[in-house]
């Protein structure tokens, strides 16, 4: 999962200015971090993607001057990075090389696309997009060949989809009107309603050994992070509920 927050790092980002000066950050507001499996993170600070070194140190930065750059997410193998950004007023996914230093567009005709989430297989995403203009649902693509299919179509806006670790259950967020749901795609079975709640719920995330799934909800004007164990019955706990959290 990764955190948009008030964030302290545990690392030195340098960010070089044109006249060899150099400005030291340890603490900024609202960032998302994403960890490859190397240890490596990738940051979206100030609008642009920086990756800093396992272990900390002099952090690199991967996009000049896009300005917009949010949520960037390791593929499994750690040679791509996928993140939102807004080009010609629209906003869509990108997929940034790290190898070769490329990076492309892989929206489709929509003017909203967000919250990619690679598929463990590395070789697929699911995002969500309003390509009809008519409320988001989870479309999946398959890179090698460029090919896209719609995984939901609800009424209302279906976002935030993750994985499990298997690839074989998917877990998403539903919301319509006044009402936001938690929703369980599991292999071969009918979709699950884990949890509905007027107060919003977002970035649902896996444990490893697929047993719960955590996810943000506002409660009261404050924000928690809550997890659902998958056991039966399913059980709802509160996990962080003092941290200066922002969805």
């Amino acid at each position: 999962m990764y955190l948009r927050q008030l964030i302290v790092l545990a690392f030195v980002i340098v960010c070089a200015l044109p006249a060899s000066a150099q400005v030291t950050l340890t603490r900024s507001a609202n960032l998302a971090v994403d960890v490859a499996k190397d240890g490596r993170l990738a940051i979206d600070l100030r609008g642009d993607i920086w990756v800093v070194p396992s272990g900390g140190g002099e952090a690199r930065q991967l996009t000049q001057n896009l300005k917009t750059v949010q949520h960037p997410r390791w593929s499994p193998d750690g040679e791509q990075l996928v993140y939102e950004a807004i080009s010609n007023g629209r906003r869509g996914i990108w997929l940034y090389d790290i190898s070769h230093g490329e990076m492309r567009s892989i929206g489709a005709d929509s003017n909203f696309d967000l919250h990619p989430a690679w598929h463990p297989e590395g070789e697929r995403l699911i995002y969500a997009s309003d390509k009809y203009g008519a409320g988001m649902d989870l479309w999946e693509i398959d890179l090698p060949t460029g090919l896209r299919w719609r995984v939901s179509s609800r009424p209302g806006d279906e976002t935030a989809p993750a994985w499990s670790s298997d690839g074989r259950d998917l877990v998403y967020v539903y919301h319509q009107g006044e009402q936001w749901s938690l929703i369980l795609r599991r292999h071969a079975q009918p979709e699950e309603v884990l949890l509905t709640s007027p107060e919003k719920i977002a970035a649902p995330s896996w444990r490893p050994d697929s047993s719960l799934i955590t996810f943000f909800r506002s409660t009261a004007g404050r924000i928690s992070i809550d997890m659902i164990i998958l056991s039966q019955p399913r059980l709802i706990r509160s996990y962080a509920s003092n941290e200066n959290f922002v969805i």
